[in-house]
């Protein structure tokens, strides 16, 4: 490793993909309305310059999930406590 190089091991994450139950972006975050504030936050962040929602939900430490929809199905990207820059590296290659 080399000073000022940025090393990430991609063997250490468990990221998940999975096509959630819901039918839209917007109902799987209508979820989150039922659940105490605390506990979760919702952000839009730009990957490939388009808006991507980031949930990030709260309890033994966190949970990231980014939410984006590929030729009309929604993928949820999840891991526990990642690591966001990671996380969007790998968004950024789903065409």
């Amino acid at each position: 490793m080399f000073i000022g190089t940025e090393y990430s091991d991609p063997t250490r994450y468990d990221l998940t993909v999975r096509v959630p139950e819901e039918d839209s972006i917007e109902a799987y975050l209508d979820f989150y309305q039922e659940i105490d504030e605390q506990l979760w936050d919702i952000e839009t962040v730009e990957i490939n310059g388009r808006p991507v929602p980031k949930v990030t939900t709260y309890g033994l430490g966190y949970d990231l999930t980014y939410l984006i929809e590929v030729n009309g199905t929604i993928l949820a990207f999840s891991d526990w406590q990642g690591d966001p820059d990671f996380m969007e590296r790998i968004i950024s290659t789903v065409r």
